[in-house]
């Protein structure tokens, strides 16, 4: 799968995932690049949250990809990247906030369909009373972005 943005529909936020090899998933001790470039290991499958099609595209090539309510994930472009990072402060109120990047990973379940999922990193997860999806939304503040 190709890098995903990550931005929120109401809230103004986005976020970039980047590629993962087909097949790959998250394990106890798995070490993947997160959005600050540092890496994290990713927690057991209760840490897993599997991302939804977002039903109301209208164009384009490849789907967007629902990570709760408010935040949309989309496919990363490097110059839209560049675009978030440099936005002069006066266009923000108008335009999808950046969250940072993400990791999305490709899996088959039992019926032939493909399942995509994202791991908030073992960095930021220490508080397991927080939902999955609030983690990873969290974990995308806390970590300024990598240059890619």
């Amino acid at each position: 799968m190709a890098p995903v943005l990550v931005l929120s529909i109401v809230m103004r936020s986005i976020a970039l995932m980047p590629p993962v090899a087909e097949g790959d998933h998250p394990k106890k001790g798995h070490t993947a690049e997160v959005d600050n470039g540092a890496t994290g290991e990713f927690l057991d499958s209760d840490s897993i949250v599997f991302l939804e099609p977002f039903c109301h595209q209208v164009g384009g090539h490849c789907s967007l990809l629902m990570l709760g309510e408010h935040t949309v994930c989309k496919p990363y472009a490097k110059r839209e990247h560049q675009f978030y990072q440099n936005v002069h402060p006066k266009l923000t109120p108008f335009i999808p906030e950046f969250r940072g990047v993400i990791e999305v990973f490709v899996e088959e379940d039992g019926n032939d369909y493909m399942m995509l999922s994202a791991s908030p990193p073992l960095l930021v997860v220490q508080d397991k009373s927080s939902s999955v999806k609030r983690r990873i939304r969290r974990s995308m503040r806390y970590f300024p972005l990598r240059q890619l």
